[in-house]
């Protein structure tokens, strides 16, 4: 684990594009082991384009729930991918 943040920053909304960027800059990164990005389900980030572009490059999304937002807005210390 890195702890480092990485971000994509635009002065737009968040869309499919943005999130591709991010995937392809964590993969610059090549960090060693599994890479698995905690999502909030937005329509941008599950979508084919993410999805497929997910599996080309091996990282593993996770997709949250309700009870997991919940918590991660109870902690000090989270963070925030935009």
């Amino acid at each position: 684990m890195t702890r480092e943040l990485v971000s994509v920053t635009h002065t737009t909304v968040a869309n499919t594009e943005i999130m591709c960027e991010l995937m392809r800059r964590i993969v610059a990164l090549r960090l060693l082991g599994p890479v698995t990005p905690v999502l909030d389900n937005a329509r941008y980030q599950r979508n084919q384009a993410v999805i497929a572009l997910a599996k080309e490059l091996g990282i593993t999304l996770l997709f949250s729930d309700r009870r997991m937002h919940r918590l991660l807005n109870k902690r000090k210390n989270r963070v925030i991918i935009q």
